[in-house]
């Protein structure tokens, strides 16, 4: 006697059950990832809506974008956001356009930046991470610390 099975679980048996992972947004409303889209459109006076989606992991946005008024160095948030997407390099800082050959590669670039702790006013070095894709049909890049 031969049983008739379904499409679905034929592809079960040859692959397994499916992985259910979580989306962008899931993400950012779990704390796991920051958008900083819309800080980084108003230092810039431009529309969010209109340029590339930019995602920080919790770990890169302490150490790479966050940074407490307190502080003594002369710096804001939109500005360090700013640092670092020139110097990830996926925008060519003349023209202003992306870098499409990265679509997809995870690239690893270096950033001198000021530690957000009070006083601090000595320049670090730091490795970061960028991984630029696409999501829902927008550009977004995603950026991360070199050891995540």
């Amino acid at each position: 006697m031969s049983t008739q099975h379904t499409m679905e679980e034929r592809m079960n048996a040859l692959f397994g059950e499916p992985v259910d992972l979580p989306t962008v947004d899931e993400l950012v409303a779990s704390g796991d990832l920051v958008d900083a889209t819309g800080s980084y459109a108003a230092g810039n006076a431009s529309d969010p809506d209109r340029q590339a989606r930019l995602l920080f992991s919790a770990a890169a946005w302490d150490d790479l974008a966050a940074w407490d008024e307190r502080n003594a160095a002369y710096q804001d948030v939109s500005g360090r956001i700013h640092d670092v997407v020139t110097a990830s390099r996926f925008w060519h800082p003349l023209t202003g356009r992306c870098n499409s050959r990265m679509l997809g590669e995870r690239t690893v670039f270096s950033l001198t930046r000021i530690p957000n702790t009070p006083r601090a006013t000595i320049p670090r070095h730091t490795n970061a991470t960028i991984y630029p894709a696409i999501d829902n049909g927008r550009l977004t890049l995603t950026f991360r610390l070199a050891y995540e």
